[in-house]
């Protein structure tokens, strides 16, 4: 016997996909709004929404950065692995541009290698908006509820992880992982077939 969706529960599903389309518009209106120096510019976007499966595919277009990111740049089997000097203007630069979303009440809520893109004099710029989540707070004082934990195992703060509020201190939980990632060259996780390796316990017990 095959259930029906009834009028009532289309409308619903229907109400909560336009939510969500709306939620996710705004944030990414606003993140087009902001300009710094260690933000990559957002050009344009597209969200699209597939009624039946509730799937929702986003579009983000970034300017050109001309150094890919930071992730292709750090590891054991990098041609030509970054100087500690370029590591730390890589690092400083990301912090800037982490206190400068802050200030704004955004959380950025997904803070990893993959998402510092590097321009052509390797200035690091955050990128990939589409997780981000507004507030009216600002600074350390913002804090919005998530229906869901968004972010990269490894990198995720437990905190948000147990309470779904999204803060501050969650991206910089993110970023203090992005640094020992940078500084050791090491995977944030490191899986392999004998061990499961979770770098934030393995510098604890050096």
């Amino acid at each position: 016997m095959c259930a029906r969706s009834t009028p009532w529960k289309s409308w619903q599903r229907q109400r909560r996909i336009g939510q969500r389309r709306t939620g996710l518009a705004a944030a990414v209106k606003e993140m087009a709004s902001k300009h710094h120096p260690h933000l990559v510019r957002l050009l344009g976007f597209c969200i699209d929404v597939n009624t039946v499966t509730r799937y929702m595919e986003q579009i983000l277009i970034y300017e050109y950065m001309e150094n890919n990111d930071l992730e292709s740049w750090i590891g054991p089997n990098v041609h030509n692995p970054l100087s500690l000097r370029q590591r730390l203007d890589i690092l400083i630069g990301v912090a800037k541009g982490l206190q400068y979303l802050h200030d704004f009440g955004i959380v950025h809520r997904d803070i990893k290698p993959a998402n510092i893109l590097l321009d052509a004099k390797m200035q690091a710029k955050i990128a990939d908006f589409g997780l981000v989540k507004l507030s009216g707070g600002t600074s350390m004082g913002t804090s919005v509820a998530a229906t869901r934990v968004m972010g990269t195992p490894g990198y995720v703060d437990p905190a948000y992880y147990k309470t779904h509020m999204a803060t501050p201190a969650a991206d910089v939980h993110s970023f203090g992982v992005v640094m020992l990632v940078v500084i050791t060259a090491r995977k944030a996780i490191c899986v392999t077939e004998e061990s499961h390796i979770n770098l934030k316990q393995w510098v604890s017990k050096k």
